[in-house]
C-alpha cells in the first residue's frame, strides 16, 4: 500500500500546477474510500517519497525547507476527512452527502493551501525575485486550484464507486456500458467538448473567442446534471476541467483562471442540485414500489 501510494503521488505531481492541483483530489479520494487500518500505510509511503525530495533539494533550499517538507499532507488533511465521515457522514449508507462533500472540499483546499504558503515562507527566493501576484495572487491560485482539483477527480470517483456497488462484480462492466449516463457522456458530452477545444485551439491566444470557449465548458455540466443528477455533474465536471486545461495558453493565464473559477461554482452548484435531484428520483421510486406492494396486498386479501 505504502509503495503504490508513493509512485501515485509521484505521478500525479507530475501534472499538477499551482491553478490545477488534481494531487490534492486524489489524497482526499484515498483518504474517503481507503480504511483507516491502511491510514498507517498512505503516511509511511507518502513520507518516503518526500524524504527523498527533502534530500535532492536539500544544497538548494536548506535544511529548514527540508525539515518542513517532510510533514506528510495526508497529516493536515486526515482530521477533516475523518470529520467528514464520521460526524457529517459524508458516505452515508451508499449515498453521498452532497453538502458534506462540498464543505470538506472547501476545508482541505484552504488547508492545503496554507501548508503550502508555510513552505514558501521557509522557501529561500532568488534575489529580487517577484512573486506573481504577490502573496495573495499566489494563495488565491492554489486555493483554486485546490478545490478544482478536488472536483476533478472525487466526485467522479465516486460516482464510479456507486456505480460498482449497485451490481455484483460479474454483471458491473455490462451493466455500466449500458449505461446511459456513460453513453450520452462519450456520444454527445465528449464531442461537444471536443469541439470547443478545437474552436479555442484554432483561435489566437488571449483573444475572445478562446475565452468564450474555455467558459462554455460549464455547458455540458449543467446538461449531465439536470439529465442525471450529482453522477452527471460529477463526470461532466472532470471532463470540463480537462477540457479548460487543454485550452490553457500559458501558466497563470487570466481567462484560464476566471474559466476556473466559473466551472468550479456550476460544478458545486450542479451537484447540489443534482444530489436533490437524485434524491427526488430515489424517493419517487420508493414511492411507486409502496404503491406495488401496497396493490398486491390487497390482492391476496
Amino acid at each position: 500500500m505504502a509503495i503504490v501510494y508513493g509512485i501515485s503521488v509521484s505521478l500525479f505531481r507530475q501534472i499538477s500546477i499551482s491553478h490545477w492541483l488534481v494531487m490534492c483530489g486524489f489524497d482526499l479520494t484515498v483518504l474517503l474510500l481507503t480504511p483507516y487500518r491502511y491510514w498507517p500505510a498512505l503516511f509511511v509511503g507518502e513520507f518516503f517519497q518526500l524524504l527523498v525530495k527533502s534530500i535532492q533539494c536539500f544544497d538548494q533550499f536548506g535544511w529548514l525547507w527540508s525539515v518542513q517538507n517532510l510533514l506528510p499532507t495526508l497529516l493536515v488533511m486526515a482530521p477533516l476527512v475523518w470529520v467528514a465521515r464520521e460526524r457529517w457522514h459524508v458516505l452515508h449508507r451508499g449515498y453521498l452527502n452532497i453538502p458534506a462533500l462540498l464543505a470538506c472540499s472547501l476545508l482541505v483546499a484552504a488547508a492545503m493551501t496554507l501548508d503550502s504558503l508555510v513552505s514558501l515562507s521557509v522557501t529561500p527566493l532568488p534575489p529580487g525575485y517577484v512573486l506573481p501576484g504577490g502573496w495573495g495572487g499566489v494563495a488565491g491560485r492554489w486555493l483554486l486550484g485546490n478545490f478544482i482539483g478536488i472536483l476533478t477527480i472525487t466526485p467522479t470517483v465516486l460516482a464510479f464507486r456507486k456505480m460498482m456497488t449497485q451490481y455484483p462484480w460479474r454483471q458491473w462492466a455490462s451493466r455500466v456500458f449500458d449505461s446511459k449516463l456513460l453513453l450520452e457522456s462519450i456520444g454527445l458530452v465528449l464531442p461537444v467538448l471536443a469541439m470547443l477545444v478545437w474552436v479555442g485551439l484554432e483561435a489566437t491566444p488571449h483573444t475572445a473567442t478562446r475565452q468564450i470557449a474555455q467558459i462554455a465548458m460549464f455547458l455540458p455540466v449543467v446538461w449531465l446534471a439536470l439529465r442525471h443528477g450529482w453522477q452527471g455533474a460529477a463526470m461532466g465536471g472532470t471532463a470540463a476541467s480537462l477540457a479548460i486545461m487543454l485550452l490553457m495558453p500559458e501558466r497563470y493565464d487570466q481567462s484560464t483562471l476566471q474559466a476556473e473559477c466559473l466551472v468550479s461554482f456550476v460544478i458545486s452548484s450542479m451537484l447540489l442540485l443534482g444530489g436533490r435531484i437524485t434524491a427526488m428520483d430515489r424517493q419517487a421510486e420508493q414511492e411507486r414500489i409502496d404503491v406495488r406492494m401496497d396493490a398486491m396486498h390487497w390482492q391476496h386479501r
